[in-house]
């Protein structure tokens, strides 16, 4: 990028700007570590080693509008019970899955609307209990349960699917990780793109988001199953009280109507809420960055030299 000549707001400092697409970020940040890039994004897991020690770089952290959870195709039949997917809910244990992934450096979400928007719910319905997990399958008369983990690839979250692998293992069931390119994960979820959904069993997914409750829930209505909802969730109770909550102006019973929605998809079994995250930058300290209040974008023309 080049700066543009007839742009009358505050002049950049830089004649020019140059990204570099890379898209493993522990590529990038071993770029970074040679000094062939002046910013870039990393791992959340990474976090630690440059709080305890960044050196002459700054480590920008900020928390992310975004939600990462495990959803479950309620549509295949291993699946279609829901006592079956309530024993995957209760067999996961979060804060064990953040702890072994990323240190501490996240919190466990207890829905999809991050904190602090309005909305965001304080506790989980369903908590993590393996032997009550055990009892489920036992009364769902199902035993030697095996499933597939698809989730688009990534250092991070193939540690937390490894994790979610030993937890369903506690409780006899039998996972298998399978990571993909990032567009052949969407596309696995989408009719549109053929029959791949009807082989999708669970999927580790995240979205980013506007800071308004009623952009993380569109994508769980009736008619987003096929694209956007992969879990096939389908209530159109649960639509209405959507369509009503987003047009709400009463803040407070807005907020109450966006935690019984997540109260309501966290029923039926096909979520399991994991993390918001954080976004994390690395910079020299010969340079300034600037981002979006999450992170989640940086704003070059903002950037400044030390």
């Amino acid at each position: 990028m080049v700066r543009n000549e007839g742009w009358n707001g505050r002049r950049s400092e830089y004649d020019q700007i140059q990204l570099v697409p890379i898209g493993d970020l522990n590529t990038a940040q071993i770029a970074f570590e040679a000094g062939d890039l002046d910013m870039t994004k990393i791992n959340i897991s990474a976090i630690g080693k440059y709080r305890d020690d960044p050196g002459d770089n700054t480590l920008t952290v900020r928390p992310a509008l975004a939600y990462t959870w495990l959803c479950m195709n309620v549509d295949h039949p291993k699946l279609k019970d829901v006592q079956v997917r309530r024993a995957i809910q209760q067999a996961i244990d979060v804060p064990g899955i953040l702890d072994a992934t990323f240190g501490g450096a996240v919190k466990p979400a207890y829905g999809l609307v991050p904190p602090p928007l309005a909305g965001a719910r304080s506790k989980n319905i369903y908590p993590y209990d393996p032997e009550q997990s055990k009892a489920l399958l036992r009364k769902a008369g199902v035993a030697g349960l095996q499933l597939r983990l698809d989730l688009s690839t990534s250092t991070d979250g193939g540690t937390v699917a490894q994790v979610i692998q030993a937890q369903l293992a506690e409780v006899g069931i039998d996972l298998k990780i399978n990571q993909m390119d990032g567009a052949a994960f969407v596309a696995a979820g989408q009719e549109s793109e053929g029959d791949a959904w009807k082989d999708s069993q669970l999927r580790l997914t995240t979205f980013t988001t506007a800071p308004d409750a009623s952009w993380v829930t569109a994508w769980f209505t009736c008619d987003q199953v096929g694209i956007w909802n992969t879990q096939r969730t389908c209530d159109k109770k649960w639509d209405a009280l959507n369509a009503a909550a987003a047009v709400e102006l009463d803040q407070a019973k807005r907020a109450a109507m966006y935690v019984t929605l997540q109260d309501q998809l966290e029923e039926t079994g096909a979520y399991v809420f994991l993390y918001h995250g954080s976004n994390a930058w690395l910079t020299p300290k010969t340079v300034h960055g600037a981002w979006t209040p999450d992170g989640q974008w940086p704003l070059f023309r903002d950037v400044t030299g030390a």
